[in-house]
């Protein structure tokens, strides 16, 4: 088991209310494209940190990659509610504003049906949907930028509340490396399950934000080249 507590991702994840709030600014009505260009740059670099420590060998999600791949885990209906609780405790850790915590809870409860049924835990997902997710992100930073475009307060929300995923997976992440670094085998175990759990309702949670970002985002660059054009004649 890694011998410390990796200091590297709890940095970036302490980051991700700050992400929440630039998101969340940008998706004011006075907000320029360079307000969003910003928000976005910020959260494509720090979507980069955490997808790297997360995926390198040693952080708690290798560790339960490697002794438990696998195994298959749900959240039964009687308990989901002290499930979603012990989430939000997670986000609170990570300093999220509790109005915040407040927005977060329904998200947590939209996964209640997809985590009903028991299945195999792949912790490849979660840094599959990390990438994913970070790309997403790199990628309207560009048009923002770059090309000055401004989305919808509707596509920035959208991609705000996926922040609350990035943050349980990492800071189940955390725990996990804590729980290796000082936990034996069956203490581990018990802090394990929880987590898998956990990363899996962020998982399901953030690949939800992604599909349909990815919907909207298409629509709304085509609207506003058609626009330019307009302004061009």
């Amino acid at each position: 088991m890694a011998e410390n507590p990796s200091p590297d991702l709890t940095g970036p994840a302490s980051q991700l209310p700050a992400l929440l709030s630039a998101l969340d600014n940008a998706a004011k009505a006075n907000a320029t494209a360079a307000d969003q260009a910003r928000a976005f740059e910020l959260g494509c670099s720090l979507l980069g940190k955490i997808v790297d420590l997360i995926a390198a060998d040693g952080s708690g999600l290798k560790k339960l990659q490697e002794q438990g791949k696998g195994f298959a885990i749900g959240i039964p209906k009687e308990d989901f509610a002290a499930f979603a609780k012990k989430e939000i405790e997670l986000l609170r850790q990570l300093k999220f504003e509790e109005d915040a915590l407040t927005r977060a809870s329904a998200n947590i409860q939209a996964t209640q049906g997809a985590l009903a049924k028991a299945e195999k835990f792949d912790p490849d997902k979660a840094v599959e949907a990390l990438k994913a997710f970070r790309d997403l992100l790199c990628a309207i930073e560009v048009y923002t930028a770059k090309e000055g475009m401004k989305f919808s307060k509707d596509l920035l929300l959208t991609v705000a509340d996926g922040v609350f995923d990035v943050g349980l997976i990492s800071a189940d992440s955390i725990a996990l490396t804590v729980a290796g670094a000082t936990l034996g085998p069956f203490a581990f175990w018990g802090v394990a399950l929880g987590s898998a759990a956990s990363i899996r309702s962020g998982v399901k949670g953030l690949g939800e934000k992604v599909r349909k970002t990815n919907e909207k985002l298409p629509g709304e660059i085509a609207e506003q080249k058609r626009a330019r054009l307009k302004r061009r004649k």
